[in-house]
């Protein structure tokens, strides 16, 4: 049997934590071959306590090393990147928890069910959205 200091110390414990997971901003990482697209997407970003942008990368290379280096909850990836298909599957095998969000042309891109079954359990999201969707689908990422 736990001694009441043993409990206590493990329910401020626990509560620490959650308020941690509640106040945390949101880490994002965003893969974009077109720089514009990519600065747009960070500028949309940054002016969002809950949300903080912790890479970009233009290229699958680097963005799957800095996801293994920097841990985010969230991949925004592009479709357009060259070997995006693989790059969500490589991020969902590395990240099992990860959210991916994939930006597509149109609503129903030409990959779009080779997309929704790389990025399993995620979003897709046309790049022509972003603007009205982008932000719900990360908070949604925490149930927010």
């Amino acid at each position: 049997m736990h001694s009441r200091s043993w409990v206590a110390t493990r329910i401020r414990v626990s509560l620490m934590l959650s308020a941690e997971a509640v106040t945390s901003p949101i880490r994002i990482t965003v893969t974009e071959h077109n720089a514009a697209l990519r600065d747009g997407i960070v500028a949309l970003l940054e002016g969002h306590a809950d949300i903080r942008v912790i890479s970009t990368s233009s290229h699958r290379g680097r963005a799957l090393g800095e996801v293994c280096r920097v841990k985010p909850e969230v991949a925004i990836v592009d479709v357009d990147v060259p070997d995006a298909i693989d790059l969500m599957r490589q991020l969902r095998q590395e990240r099992p928890g990860i959210r991916i969000i994939a930006l597509v042309n149109y609503e129903w891109d030409y990959a779009a069910e080779e997309v929704v079954a790389a990025a399993a359990g995620s979003q897709c999201l046309p790049k022509d959205n972003i603007s009205r969707r982008l932000l719900s689908l990360i908070r949604e990422s925490r149930g927010i």
